[in-house]
């Protein structure tokens, strides 16, 4: 499926140059080089489409919808099923490959269930207050029935598709009421009345001559459809009647029966009204019941999550088909009979082998929509939790499902990786974590817990686990099991826990006593608080971890999202219609939910645009970057899970062994200046070229980025000196220069104030020193000069050289801004990780 330019708000000339800037940066000095090849349409393992810049989809759209089915039905010929869908939809399947054959939308018909006609040519629809009649091969709507009062709780159509009935809660005549209408013309025929409570279930006979409904009051009621009239009453079953069915040979009739202590599936002989069979179901309550198309099986849809098999001639559970981790609605059988279809609320539809009952089409991915997402330290696994209680292990670039993790049956489970990928912990629903080897999925151990785990996180060292439940946090040694409560952390619902990167803190978010949003950090030791935060009375909604020693927080609101600095509280970005919005694990990326629209990215530093990923018509429910910042992985409602690439468009990556030219550089180098929504773009461009120029870039990077000793001696003296001439313009401008160069300047300035006569340059040093003991003054040549720099450390963090580690290290240690060593330090430490 590939997504119409509309999708992509950002304008054509920001396109044109981002194109631009993505080829004639690698083509400029090569002229006559050939035109890259026109782009293949990418697909999945599975053959489908992938969207425009997806790198891959992990799952499958096959045999998937976006929301829960509650209807499904064999065509004749085994050959497509019918289901409803999401948004008042009908969705045909390919009964052989589970691909979509066609989509039907319902308008504003209201879709809620739907049936086939046994010829499979046509589609019943049963909406709120309307009734449709669908064409199989066009998906045109060739016939409606509605109410003007009242709801329609059930319909069926007859297997020659001369009628139609529909159960109703009331009418204007008369409440509950069974209503026939005749297909061909349109017209109302007969008004069923008898039922005591809401009609809920209604089926056919295969002749068509017998229609057979129950619902609340606990009756099925026998309708002779050519007189209409009641043909038998049969009372007193129960509190509902759930779902009915007509043997194919017309001869029993089956009920399942919900409520009033009775919760059993009856069959009756039809033509006495006599009960031939007892079927036991041993108290469990059942969604629907069908008929085989031999009649000597009888299947009930549970709500216990399996399809039980029945013999019609004994009464006797002939087979149990599992593997369902939610409700199932109802099933259908293929025309042979050796099939079984089923839907529920998992939001799939499944195919099962009847006389072994082995699911068929078993293939990987969940069948409901991913909770949590999170890749692996080196980007290449990524771990994901559905509200189908399941946790996948996945194989990023082949989208391939390695492991289903068992153990944790937690449909919310938080995760986390430790720093070196080896350990993945999985909070359990029954409180605490398990922790397994995600290679192997071997359990390594478990850490019990007082409450059910809602965030949990890893010490960078594997020593240690913090976990936080609804009203506390706690802090175990994973080898002793020792815990270590924060007494002082009182909260009435915890929402977010993780250690800092260097491991010193440990940092929290949630609601306290006072219903009050508060963020926390303390000594990861000690266990003192370090600082607290709780200007925001409500709206945090995450923290994001980056530099060394410093936080974000992502404050949301009515009108959109913003970024603050923790502890202080400055704000960073602010974006109006951003929802669901997640930071990179660097802090240098933003991503969120735009304007209902898009999935848009952001660089937070700039404030600007550079991605805009086109969002799913049915939803997304959670977004995760890698930690590389290389891609964006979104869960998505319809169950699977899209991986999108973050290079620019059209982007192509350096020859491997060959150096670019020094002009070249220079190029690239002028272009980590550019601020603004589209010259943003040209420098996002450059950093991936840059970040893929290898050690040619490392060494070029490093020469503008370290400072070497003495390298501003010169510059220094001449300022110090400037701080004491007659023109106060010049005067002023030395201050700024020394102010500018910060740290670098500080050990001069202050032998200077020591050692001056000079009234002026002592006062003016003194305001010089006062400055850089109190704020994080960047070393500045131009405004936009820092943004440049934290964006070269940027790409000397993607390349990961020893020569890049190195330069990292001498900033680290040495730079002019506390600011750039805390970046650099950040930088150092995801690269353990990612070893």
């Amino acid at each position: 499926m590939t997504h119409p330019l509309s999708l992509r708000p950002i304008c054509w000339a920001a396109t044109l140059l981002f194109a631009a800037v993505g080829v004639s940066l690698l083509a400029q000095d090569a002229p006559g080089s050939p035109p890259p090849d026109t782009p293949r349409e990418r697909t999945d393992r599975h053959g489908d489409p992938l969207p425009e810049g997806a790198i891959n989809r992990l799952g499958t759209l096959r045999f998937r919808s976006e929301s829960m089915c509650d209807s499904v039905s064999y065509s004749s010929d085994g050959e497509f099923i019918v289901t409803d869908g999401p948004n008042n939809s009908i969705i045909i399947w390919d009964s052989a490959t589970g691909s979509r054959i066609r989509t039907i939308s319902g308008g504003k018909t209201g879709i809620r269930r739907v049936a086939l006609s046994k010829d499979g040519k046509r589609i019943v629809s049963q909406g709120w207050q309307k009734v449709g009649i669908w064409d199989v091969e066009s998906g045109a709507k060739v016939q409606g029935f509605s109410v003007e009062e009242g709801w329609i709780t059930a319909v069926a159509l007859s297997a020659d598709g001369r009628y139609v009935a529909a159960g109703t809660d009331h009418t204007q005549e008369v409440a509950n009421a069974v209503l026939l209408w005749e297909t061909e013309t349109g017209d109302r025929v007969k008004v069923f009345e008898g039922h005591q409570g809401e009609v809920m279930s209604a089926a056919f006979s295969m002749d068509g001559k017998v229609l057979a409904t129950g619902g609340d009051g606990g009756a099925v009621i026998l309708w002779d459809v050519e007189n209409r009239r009641m043909r038998r009453r049969l009372d007193q079953l129960g509190d509902s009647i759930v779902s009915v069915a007509i043997s194919p040979c017309g001869q029993t009739l089956a009920a399942a029966v919900s409520g009033g202590g009775k919760r059993r599936i009856y069959l009756w002989d039809l033509e006495t009204g006599k009960e031939t069979v007892k079927v036991d179901s041993g108290g469990l309550s059942c969604n629907s019941v069908t008929f085989s198309p031999d009649g000597k099986l009888l299947a009930s849809a549970g709500r216990d999550h399996v399809i039980r098999l029945w013999s019609t001639a004994t009464g006797e559970q002939v087979r149990v088909l599992e593997g369902s981790r939610t409700e199932i609605h109802s099933c259908s059988f293929s025309p042979d009979g050796a099939r079984l279809a089923s839907v529920g609320s998992g939001k799939k539809v499944r195919i099962w082998d009847v006389g072994s009952g082995v699911e068929i089409h078993r293939d990987d991915g969940h069948i409901a929509e991913p909770r949590q997402i999170v890749f692996s330290p080196d980007g290449r696994t990524l771990v994901s939790t559905s509200v189908d209680a399941s946790v996948r292990v996945w194989d990023v670039s082949k989208g391939e499902n390695r492991l289903n993790l068992t153990g944790h049956e937690n449909p919310y489970a938080p995760l986390a990786f430790s720093r070196d990928g080896k350990v993945l912990a999985i909070g359990v629903w029954e409180g605490g974590a398990l922790l397994v080897d995600p290679s192997t999925g071997e359990e390594l151990r478990r850490s019990p817990a007082t409450g059910r785990a809602v965030s949990l996180d890893i010490s960078p060292d594997g020593s240690r686990l913090v976990m936080a439940t609804r009203d506390r946090i706690q802090i175990r040694d994973l080898e002793t099991g020792e815990q270590t409560p924060l007494s002082e952390a009182k909260y009435s619902d915890v929402e977010w826990v993780a250690f800092s990167q260097d491991g010193e803190a440990i940092l929290a978010m949630g609601i306290d006593k006072d219903r009050k949003r508060i963020c926390q950090a303390w000594n990861a030791d000690s266990m003192e608080e370090i600082w607290k935060f709780s200007r925001w009375e409500k709206g945090i909604l995450t923290l994001g971890l980056h530099d060394s020693g410093t936080t974000t927080g992502i404050v949301g609101s009515k009108r959109g999202t913003q970024l603050i600095r923790l502890p202080g509280g400055r704000e960073l970005l602010r974006v109006d219609k951003a929802k669901n919005a997640i930071l990179s694990r660097d802090g240098r990326l933003m991503a969120a939910r735009y304007a209902s629209r898009l999935i848009r990215v952001w660089e937070v530093d700039s404030g600007s645009p550079i991605h805009d990923f086109p969002l799913p018509d049915e939803g997304i429910s959670c977004l995760a970057f890698s930690r590389d910042g290389r891609s964006l992985a979104v869960g998505n409602v319809d169950s699977t899970i899209l991986i999108w690439s973050l290079a620019p468009e059209n982007w192509q990556r350096p020859e491997q062994g060959q150096d670019s030219s020094a002009e070249e550089m220079d190029r690239l180098w002028a272009r980590l200046l550019r601020v603004g929504p589209s010259e943003t773009l040209e420098a996002h461009a450059a950093i991936w070229t840059l970040a893929g120029g290898g050690e040619s870039a490392a060494a070029y990077l490093t020469s503008r980025v370290v400072d070497s000793p003495g390298r501003h001696a010169e510059l220094i003296d001449r300022l110090l000196l400037e701080l004491d001439h007659g023109d106060f313009h010049v005067r002023e401008k030395a201050h700024q220069g020394l102010l500018g160069l910060g740290a670098i300047a500080e050990g001069a300035v202050g032998q200077a104030v020591a050692d001056t006569d000079s009234p002026e340059v002592r006062w003016r040093g003194q305001v010089i020193l006062d400055r850089l003991a109190t704020e994080d003054v960047p070393y500045e040549t131009s405004p936009s000069e820092p943004l440049r720099r934290r964006r070269a450390l940027h790409i000397l963090e993607r390349i990961g050289t020893e020569a890049a580690r190195d330069a990292l290290e001498a900033v680290a240690e040495r730079s002019s801004w506390k600011g750039e060593r805390a970046q650099a330090k950040g930088a150092l430490n995801r690269l353990a990780e990612r070893k």
